[in-house]
């Protein structure tokens, strides 16, 4: 049986009929932060809340794989939550140490693309790109008490272009994601990162930085 978010990204339901796609995806949206508010509301433990915001999101911007990571304090990166189209496992609970381009999201706040000819070959479950076969991915920051507690990221397997406003998509569903999981018990299994984070103003609608 298919979930409510599988349901919803099929059929579109939400959203009248003969409308445009940016609509569709405002209302999509909506939808989506409704159910992860219920699902915080009716005090779901973190670990459900990070799967299905993790599974949401990826349907929402149309991604092939997704995942939900957060910066430790010893400068690693745990795998919170993992979704893709094929129902590959992934080694969610794990911790990886953060690389150079992690860090630099981290300590700049600031969304990162890459691909298709520079999707990392190393680094924190780099073996997992390469395993579903990504070409295009794009990591958005999540804050929480004005830190970079982790990152969402969203992946496809084709190189064409991201779809149509991924990154402003990902940026809101994120930050109203972090508020409904940290309001859930108060932050009391939500810690933050220890780095504070720069003020940044692309934060809710981000230019991509693609390290260049």
């Amino acid at each position: 049986m298919s979930s409510p978010a599988e349901q919803s990204a099929s059929s579109g339901a939400g959203a009248p009929a003969g409308i445009g796609p940016s609509a569709r995806g405002f209302a999509a949206g909506h939808e989506a932060l409704q159910r992860l508010a219920a699902l915080a509301a009716r005090g779901a433990r973190h670990a459900e809340l990070f799967a299905v915001a993790n599974q949401e999101l990826a349907q929402l911007v149309q991604a092939d794989a997704a995942a939900l990571l957060r910066f430790e304090p010893d400068e690693t990166i745990t795998l919170l939550a993992a979704w893709n189209t094929t129902g590959t496992s992934a080694p969610v609970g794990d911790r990886e140490p953060v690389n150079a381009a992690l860090r630099r999201l981290r300590d700049t706040a600031r969304p990162v693309r890459c691909g298709p000819s520079d999707v990392p070959l190393t680094g924190p479950f780099s073996a997992e790109l390469r395993r579903l076969g990504i070409r295009t991915a794009a990591a958005v920051p999540i804050q929480a008490g004005g830190r970079v507690w982790g990152i969402s990221v969203a992946a496809w397997q084709s190189p064409g272009p991201l779809p149509a406003a991924t990154g402003s998509r990902m940026a809101e569903f994120t930050e109203l994601m972090a508020t409904a999981i940290s309001n859930a018990d108060g932050r009391a299994e939500l810690p933050a990162s220890p780095v504070r984070a720069r003020p940044n103003r692309h934060t809710s609608a981000p230019g991509w930085d693609t390290g260049e």
